[in-house]
């Protein structure tokens, strides 16, 4: 709930470092262009968002990366919509309940 409802600090506060980035190659004189990096996770994430869209991210991301990355992934793309927390929270619920289990069962 705190990553959640914190993520648009995270997502604001790493937009300005980017723009102060850029506004000081500017004074430097020099072209700033900041290329994307599509790495493995990136990949991964787009991947999810398409191919099962909210219900993904909000169950699996907390699931696959961690619980504070993978709630401000969730908020990032869905943040404005009010179905996004209660998804998020019962997809924690259910991976916790799962894991829970399992580990009981095997060990």
């Amino acid at each position: 709930m705190l990553f959640f409802f914190s993520s648009e600090y995270f997502i604001v506060r790493s937009i300005r470092n980017k723009r102060k980035r850029k506004e000081e190659a500017i004074k430097m004189g020099t072209n700033w262009v900041e290329k994307p990096r599509f790495t493995r996770t990136n990949k991964l994430i787009v991947r999810m968002k398409r191919t099962f869209g909210i219900y993904g991210i909000c169950f699996w991301a907390p699931f696959l990366l961690s619980v504070p990355i993978g709630s401000i992934i969730a908020a990032k793309f869905y943040g404005k919509s009010r179905q996004s927390f209660p998804l998020v929270s019962l997809g924690m619920a259910i991976n916790a309940l799962f894991m829970t289990t399992l580990a009981y069962l095997v060990f």
